[in-house]
């Protein structure tokens, strides 16, 4: 196993060629993380994803990339529309609550999503 920095693009692209599958479940977690720093949760998540969608497009093989989301992103949908739990995939997404900073990790997720 290597341990990288996914922020650091060089870093990742050094891991180089000959990946049939990459699973990229890096991303900025937990509540008080998410809390103290919704700007960086954003950000740096949608920069990790897209460092590593760099690494996949340079592979001659890579027939799967496969991007951990959360059931966050379904989280004002559940609030204001009578949904099932587990909700179905194909059901839309409801925005609310922008300026609350646990949205940004939503937020985040929701950008990787329409990334791969």
């Amino acid at each position: 196993m290597t341990e990288i920095d996914l922020l650091d693009r060089d870093a990742v692209l050094d891991l180089g060629i000959g990946f049939e599958a990459i699973y990229h479940l890096g991303a900025i977690i937990g509540v008080k993380n998410v809390l103290a720093r919704p700007f960086d949760v954003l950000v740096d998540n949608t920069r990790m994803l897209e460092n590593v969608i760099v690494l996949a497009r340079q592979q001659k093989s890579c027939s799967r990339l496969l991007f951990a989301s959360t059931s966050e992103v379904y989280a004002g949908t559940l609030k204001y529309f009578d949904l099932t739990v587990p909700t179905p995939e194909n059901v839309a997404l409801a925005l609310t609550a922008l300026n609350e900073p646990r949205t940004s990790y939503m937020l985040s997720k929701i950008m990787g999503e329409a990334m791969v």
